[in-house]
């Protein structure tokens, strides 16, 4: 029993010293996030909080056109009714402010916001119309997922189902990745530069696990992980070569 004991504890040191080794190797980016300042995350991020933006793929001329037809509709017909055009045009507008309301992308939900975050990768990363399949496309939509995840993460920190979900949604990433890699490698890179990530970013083994968790600071500068004076000068180390 004594020798089963610290045979069992020796691979429970074995193994927590490998996902420190793991973790230390994707330390020149967040495998989660990518690249600070990722120009694709940020167009999608800016499209979907647009102040004047559409939910529900709408764009505001389209609406505006219709609404104006069926104004114009109404107002070509006032000669045969009792109601004046000042009557129609005030409660065409009061239609149009409540249309307005519905659509803004302000009063629409987060399942909704990310939809429309999802369209929006799609249209930036198929290669023809009606591609929802390629792998630039599903690590695309992944991306996406993955930050609405980690948003959620950041709010909400016991809600474990999520982080689950998260972690599962990275190595999907990775695997998807790691297919167009072996089929097609300069769309490869060319994919992943475009994501803000890279290649060990994707073919490194990666967990969703505490050390992540305070490595990147997701909860500030909480303490998940208790660690020997050495893991702290190892992780200085790489704090420092991070700011370079």
């Amino acid at each position: 029993k004594a020798q089963r004991k610290i045979k069992s504890k020796a691979i429970a040191d074995a193994n927590k010293l490998n996902r420190f080794k793991a973790e230390s190797i994707q330390y020149d980016i967040d495998p989660i996030l990518g690249k600070p300042g990722n120009k694709f995350i940020a167009r999608i991020m800016a499209a979907i909080n647009e102040p004047y933006a559409l939910s529900m793929g709408y764009e505001r001329k389209e609406v505006e056109k219709l609404l104006y037809g069926a104004q114009e509709s109404i107002l070509s017909r006032i000669s045969d009714s009792l109601i004046t055009k000042e009557d129609i045009l005030a409660e065409e507008e009061n239609k149009r402010q409540a249309i307005s309301r519905i659509l803004n992308i302000k009063n629409t939900s987060t399942p909704d916001l990310k939809k429309l975050a999802i369209n929006l990768a799609v249209d930036e990363f198929k290669r023809a119309d009606g591609d929802t399949g390629s792998s630039e496309v599903q690590a695309a939509v992944l991306t996406i997922k993955i930050i609405f995840k980690y948003n959620h993460m950041k709010k909400f920190k016991n809600d474990f189902a999520n982080i689950r979900g998260l972690g599962q949604l990275v190595q999907e990433r990775q695997k998807t990745l790691k297919y167009l890699k072996k089929n097609n490698p300069e769309q490869y890179f060319y994919v992943i530069e475009k994501l803000g990530l890279t290649d060990r970013a994707v073919t490194t083994e990666f967990n969703l696990s505490k050390e992540y968790m305070q490595n990147f600071k997701i909860y500030g500068d909480r303490v998940l992980v208790k660690r020997s004076n050495k893991e702290i000068q190892r992780q200085r180390k790489i704090d420092k070569k991070l700011k370079k």
